[in-house]
């Protein structure tokens, strides 16, 4: 019983002896996988990021999203046609672009990736999305239909201006005149009132001149390195992945020799 516990312990110094002795499997496999995955990693196309961040009007950060996520399903599906007419650009930038994603954020905007081949064109493809997004038939419906509802309201804010105005000098006057009939008439109220509605007339004005599209808060970067391949992850990985594998081989082949000696 002791003998069989003993054969089947674990030798470290068999297995040192296992990989000195084929060191040289080990270290080629080791070498090979390392020089093949850095010459694919120089084959692979570099992508370039970069984001930018968007101040979105009318409608919410999510429903933003959705309309940057139907670029995206095109670009998946390669459908450059419908990108073309989306977008307005070339097919050559389409089809080296290879991502575009879209993150919320906790005020009213989103911050849109391009990751693309063509670094340079990078603020070319920026403007085609905003333009997009602008061109949009329930965003520029719902634009409309603020704008009119900001514009009714100026309108009916200066009507009532105009009013309470020709009511002051109406008053003033007969005041002036020491007229009875404005007794219980307080100048100080409508000119309180007036102040006010100049004040909300204010607002609405900056209102109306704020409502706008789609707009770029920043510019996007041109990044100086690409995104991916990223060369030395994608060499360390494969450099200790070789390294278990050709230690494995060794053990393995050392065991077929071991194997073969005991059947012979």
């Amino acid at each position: 019983m002791e003998n069989k516990y003993h054969e089947d312990e674990i030798d470290l110094y068999e297995l040192w002896l296992a990989i000195k002795k084929r060191w040289k499997i080990i270290f080629g496999i080791f070498c090979s996988i390392i020089v093949l995955v850095a010459v694919l990693s120089c084959l692979i196309t570099p992508v370039y990021k970069s984001t930018f961040l968007v101040k979105v009007p009318i409608i919410t950060p999510d429903e933003t999203k959705s309309l940057i996520e139907v670029i995206n399903n095109f670009l998946k599906e390669r459908n450059y046609e419908k990108l073309k007419n989306l977008l307005e650009i070339n097919e050559d930038i389409l089809q080296n672009l290879k991502k575009i994603n879209c993150q919320e954020t906790k005020t009213q905007s989103v911050i849109i990736e391009i990751q693309t081949t063509q670094k340079e064109k990078i603020p070319q493809i920026s403007d085609a999305l905003v333009n997009y997004l602008n061109k949009n038939e329930y965003v520029a419906k719902k634009l409309q239909i603020e704008r009119e509802k900001l514009e009714r309201q100026k309108n009916l804010l200066l009507s009532r201006l105009n009013e309470m105005k020709i009511l002051k000098k109406i008053a003033l006057k007969k005041i002036d005149k020491k007229d009875t009939d404005i007794v219980g008439f307080n100048p100080m109220g409508i000119e309180r009132n007036i102040i006010s509605t100049e004040i909300e007339l204010y607002n609405t004005e900056k209102s109306l001149k704020l409502l706008k599209g789609f707009e770029k808060i920043t510019e996007p970067f041109i990044p100086e390195k690409p995104f991916k391949p990223k060369k030395r992850l994608m060499v360390a990985i494969s450099g200790i992945t070789a390294l278990f594998f050709g230690v494995f081989l060794a053990f393995f082949l050392e065991w077929i020799d071991k194997f073969r000696q005991k059947r012979s």
